[in-house]
């Protein structure tokens, strides 16, 4: 038997993923990415100290975002979303930090 999923959950599942599409368009997300890049387009992973081109470059928040369990979350969630520390990690770097430590 199927299990019903919770629709508070889901719905909140949903706005996540839609502010986070909203934001991959951020003004300030782009401004970060362009810092990161040099005249070549090239960028230089703070963590493996390599040099990547503009498309294996992947923004990350500092501190980690994490998730929201209520609305009233979501608001400092979005806040921390768009206006928070942010940097530029190769695609490799990024995907290796743990989700709880990102």
């Amino acid at each position: 038997m199927k299990r019903k999923k919770d629709p508070v959950k889901r719905r909140l599942a949903k706005i996540r993923s839609a502010l986070r599409n909203v934001w991959r368009y951020d003004y300030n997300r782009r401004a970060v990415l362009k810092d990161a890049l040099d005249e070549d387009g090239d960028f230089k992973c703070p963590i493996c100290k390599r040099m990547f081109p503009e498309y294996a470059a992947d923004v990350d928040h500092l501190p980690p975002l994490g998730g929201f369990t209520n609305l009233k979350e979501a608001g400092d969630w979005m806040i921390r979303l768009f206006e928070g520390p942010q940097r530029v990690l190769c695609k490799p770097c990024h995907k290796a930090i743990p989700t709880k430590a990102r």
